[in-house]
């Protein structure tokens, strides 16, 4: 899924994949669309909490590589990864 979003006077543009999923946790890669080689890994436990039928139970993030400098921009990323995945139920 390619998106943009603004943070401040810039706009970014990204690329989030679904790169493994199991019973218990998605990882998604993202990664700016000029820049495939500087990237993300976000891993959340949807799957364990569908399979509870818990589906709304905010999801539990983790950043497995990449380095994070902004905070807010991670949670801008989240926020639209969330809405992509379940948009009943996203922000």
């Amino acid at each position: 899924m390619d998106f943009s979003y603004k943070d401040g006077s810039r706009t970014y543009r990204m690329t989030v994949e679904l790169t493994y999923e199991d019973k218990a946790v998605e990882r998604y890669k993202v990664h700016a669309r000029n820049n495939a080689g500087k990237y993300i890994m976000l891993q959340n436990n949807r799957p364990f909490l569908r399979s509870k039928n818990l589906k709304y139970k905010r999801l539990n993030w983790k950043v497995l590589e990449g380095e994070i400098k902004n905070r807010s921009a991670l949670d801008s990323v989240i926020e639209i990864i969330e809405f992509w995945i379940n948009p009943q139920i996203g922000s």
